[in-house]
């Protein structure tokens, strides 16, 4: 393109860019709702007001050998590559016949275009590029190499080769070669389109012809349009057509999100109670009752929310010009009920049927008085009435208290001490006998009893029942005393109620609490004397006994030799 046309084309952009600028208007009034249809739309045109078509002249093709050129093959490729250009391209072909038949053979002759006949043809018909080519027909396949000049220059801009095996495909062969052309040399000038539409699915016409459907994930999109403007056209059912006029920018992709203007319907909206909030396609409308004109033809969502009552939600048609009633009943906004309890893990119970472990949220809880249970193994059972308000969350904290039963524990003498241990846990003291209905809770226990001076007594597997009475009895014996017999000198026999004991001294066991009549003996001496022993206590006997002198050798001798015996049998 010469650089002459460049400066005026870009001087004309500016002059429409200024004037557009200047000439449009954007203030509109918006109304109320997205919904309510406006006829607002911002033209798409920027600053073009053309269309770029480089003006292509095609000469006559060489015939590259004798079977081509009896056939005249050169001539006819070349007007069957013209026609093609021009159906099928954006080129502007300029016709064979216009040609100055001496121009023709000078090429012919010349076999080729130089620069001087380039520009002498540019000057000539204003033609920008020049298409020439050579054909040859070798064994019924017929090869086809044409090249694209720059008129200015005379330099080859573009080069393209094809061959076609079917000479009665020649003419779809020359058209595939036309696009290909096209597609070499345009795609300097050419650009995109990138279209979509809310909502999808609208016919898309450009320039009149159409192209597709919009799609809601994937654009749609227009490939190798030359540089300038366009007449885009949207249809879809229930929409106003969007109309209006695009740029395409050489060598780029534009795109564009058209949104459609439904055509209008009316609602008109009741409800039980009145005064409900109105959300149509998430949009607040106002309160009930109400009635919406020029509402988008289509499928709306309807939300009417008040406070203590439930959502109230539907999807509802609109036709065009016509109204459409909507009668909407509320219903009252269910409650909630939370439920805790020391310790967790119990059994909730609602309307006679179980429904989780603690803790708990029962949801969806129409308002009213409920009754909740809430039970645990060991536990007593805990019941609780509650109201539950619309919309409202109760809170229950069930502190449940472990089954129990009682004991009474008697013992003779009494005022034994009493202990008690729950399996898996440790001993604990709960008082003294006798003890009348102590609370504990329920389970297998061990009874320990215990007083100074008489044997202990365990009783294991005591089990304790709910609400029951669990009674005990026990009798303590006595623990004995023991009799500590020392006599000097030693050996003196030992007698306890007249029942020989042994030889002092002496330490007697087991003796019961009471009287007893102790007599030590030795052969020279012997005294009886009434001594009292205690529970658990040592009573002690001491005597000492004066030998005759008579007796004091011999008896040395006999009381060493008892001694000896003594020893000897213990």
């Amino acid at each position: 393109m010469k650089k002459m046309k460049v400066k005026q084309t870009n001087f004309f952009i500016l002059f429409i860019l200024i004037f557009s600028t200047f000439g449009i208007a954007q203030e509109k009034e918006m109304e109320k709702s997205a919904l309510i249809i406006s006829d607002n739309s911002e033209s798409l045109v920027e600053d073009y007001s053309f269309r770029e078509r480089p003006t292509i002249l095609v000469l006559p093709f060489l015939n590259a050998n004798t079977v081509a050129k009896e056939s005249e093959l050169g001539k006819t490729i070349s007007v069957m590559m013209a026609t093609a250009l021009r159906n099928k391209t954006n080129f502007m072909v300029v016709a064979q016949s216009e040609l100055d038949r001496e121009i023709v053979e000078q090429i012919l002759n010349l076999s080729g275009l130089n620069r001087e006949i380039a520009q002498k043809l540019a000057k000539k018909f204003l033609v920008e590029v020049i298409l020439i080519g050579d054909v040859s027909l070798i064994n019924q396949t017929l090869h086809i190499d044409a090249r694209l000049i720059e008129t200015e220059s005379a330099k080859v801009s573009a080069s393209i080769y094809g061959s076609c095996h079917n000479l009665k495909a020649i003419r779809s062969s020359v058209e595939k070669l036309a696009i290909e052309l096209e597609q070499t040399y345009l795609r300097q000038w050419m650009g995109s389109l990138s279209l979509t539409s809310q909502p999808c699915g609208a016919e898309v016409y450009l320039d009149d012809i159409f192209i597709g459907l919009t799609d809601e994930k994937t654009p749609l999109i227009i490939h190798n349009l030359l540089e300038g403007i366009y007449r885009l056209k949207l249809i879809l059912g229930g929409y106003n057509d969007w109309d209006d006029e695009v740029v395409v920018l050489a060598k780029m992709e534009r795109s564009i999100r058209i949104p459609l203007s439904a055509k209008p319907g009316s609602i008109n909206i009741y409800s039980e109670p009145a005064d409900v909030q109105v959300f149509i396609d998430n949009t607040f409308m106002g309160n009930t009752p109400m009635s919406l004109k020029k509402v988008a033809e289509g499928e709306h969502e309807i939300r009417l929310i008040k406070e203590n009552y439930k959502e109230w939600n539907r999807k509802v048609v609109v036709r065009s010009f016509q109204p459409t009633d909507v009668k909407a009943t509320l219903e009252i906004s269910p409650g909630k009920v939370s439920i805790n309890s020391i310790p967790s893990k119990a059994n909730i119970y609602f309307k006679g049927k179980f429904v989780a472990t603690t803790p708990y949220i029962l949801s969806n809880i129409p308002p009213g008085e409920i009754v909740i249970r809430v039970e645990k193994p060991g536990y007593e059972e805990w019941t609780k009435s509650t109201v539950v308000q619309p919309n409202g969350h109760e809170i229950l904290n069930a502190n449940l208290k472990e089954k129990s039963g009682s004991l009474s524990i008697f013992s003779h003498p009494i005022g034994a001490s009493i202990y008690l241990t729950k399996k898996g846990k440790e001993s604990q003291r709960i008082g003294k006998s006798p003890l009348l209905n102590y609370s504990t809770i329920i389970g297998q226990y061990t009874v320990e009893i215990e007083k100074d001076d008489y044997f202990s007594i365990r009783r294991q597997n005591i089990f304790v029942e709910h609400n029951q009475l669990t009674e005990l009895n026990f009798e303590l014996q006595e623990k004995p005393g023991t009799i500590l017999v020392e006599t000097t000198p030693i050996n003196a026999r030992i007698f306890l109620d007249e029942k020989y004991r042994g030889r002092s001294p002496i330490h007697i066991r087991d003796i019961p609490r009471g009287e007893y009549r102790i007599k030590i003996s030795l052969p020279y001496a012997e005294k009886t004397k009434t001594i009292t022993v205690e529970t658990n206590r040592q009573t002690q006997v001491k005597e000492s006994f004066k030998k005759p002198n008579r007796y004091l050798i011999p008896m040395t001798m006999i009381g060493t030799i008892g001694l000896v015996f003594h020893f000897l049998a213990k």
